[in-house]
């Protein structure tokens, strides 16, 4: 899905009102309980990672979650990744 908008590392919250700067994080966070219940673990969380939607067809601003690249199934017994290697 395209999203315009652009991300929460270049989105400046001081011109924006704190509520929906407040929203955002919960929608942000809201994504992350989501797929942590469903046995996702992002593992990649950062402000870039997060798109900051433009407001259009009738929706407001909207935080959504990407690059799940990383991310690993809780329940997996395998690990593509760890720490000190190279894929």
């Amino acid at each position: 899905q395209f999203i315009r908008g652009t991300d929460a590392a270049t989105w400046d919250a001081r011109a924006h009102e704190p509520g929906l700067t407040a929203r955002l994080i919960g929608e942000t966070a809201g994504a992350l309980d989501y797929a942590n219940r469903h046995g996702i673990l992002h593992r990649d969380v950062k402000p870039g990672n997060i798109l900051i939607a433009e407001s259009e067809h009738g929706l407001e601003q909207r935080a959504v979650l990407t690059d799940f690249g990383i991310a690993r199934v809780t329940t997996a017994t395998t690990q593509l990744t760890a720490t000190g290697t190279f894929t």
